[in-house]
């Protein structure tokens, strides 16, 4: 299986399961009966293959070069971030693929080859999907009235925004994608900046993409006891 019916196998988000889609070398005139889809390939190699629940399937990094002639830019990049941020392809990989599949009249690869490209050394990824689904976790669990993309609330004169910010509550609540936030340099920047919310009375939560993605309920547990244990609430109480 290749295109979308691997994506949906390999489990690429927003790749739900769809019409059985077949690559063939070209000239392989096998036609299967409909809703089956094929398409024929000049440059598939037997490592472009692997299996799933015993299915030859193309690999990961194979899949990513064939649905990006098809999918659309912003869905293409959603599923590259979300599988590099669970470790599941290497974006090396689909750069080295990628380059070698290159030639002219190849759709979709001159896409993907930016969006990876964009994603190396030294370059930050957008965090954009794991705020937003950050976000919808805690409106789900009725923890509204936060603020998104708050800019720093102790230098405001100054750049740089918290991912989500309970003014009252004076609660700041931080995803971390591993993307980038594993590098020494990033983490002592964050751990130096949650210092200095501390010192301004903010208290700073973290939340790996993990958490937010698989676990959200201990997410919304520890955001809750921050607000019910916030100075607003105490002096209430009191």
């Amino acid at each position: 299986m290749s295109h979308e019916a691997a994506a949906a196998m390999h489990r690429l988000l927003n790749f739900p399961p769809g019409p059985v889609t077949l690559l063939a070398p070209h000239g392989d005139h096998h036609r299967p009966s409909p809703p089956a889809f094929v398409h024929q390939s000049r440059d598939l190699r037997a490592g472009h293959i692997t299996r799933l629940d015993g299915l030859p399937v193309t690999t990961m990094a194979r899949t990513f070069c064939d649905v990006a002639a098809t999918c659309g830019r912003g869905r293409l990049e959603r599923a590259l971030d979300d599988a590099h941020l669970t470790r599941r392809c290497s974006l090396n990989d689909v750069l080295d693929l990628a380059a070698s599949l290159r030639r002219p009249g190849k759709r979709g690869i001159k896409t993907l080859l930016e969006l990876v490209g964009a994603r190396g050394p030294g370059v930050t990824v957008p965090e954009s999907e794991l705020e937003r689904q950050l976000a919808v976790v805690l409106r789900d669990a009725g923890l509204s009235g936060f603020v998104f993309q708050h800019e720093l609330p102790w230098r405001r004169d100054l750049p740089g925004r918290v991912d989500i910010l309970y003014p009252t509550d004076k609660v700041i609540i931080e995803a971390d994608s591993r993307r980038w936030h594993g590098r020494v340099d990033a983490m002592a920047e964050d751990r130096r900046r949650d210092r200095e919310a501390q010192n301004h009375g903010y208290r700073v939560y973290r939340f790996l993409h993990e958490e937010v993605m698989y676990a959200p309920e201990l997410v919304c547990e520890a955001v809750r006891t921050a607000l019910a244990t916030s100075d607003r609430s105490v002096g209430s109480a009191a």
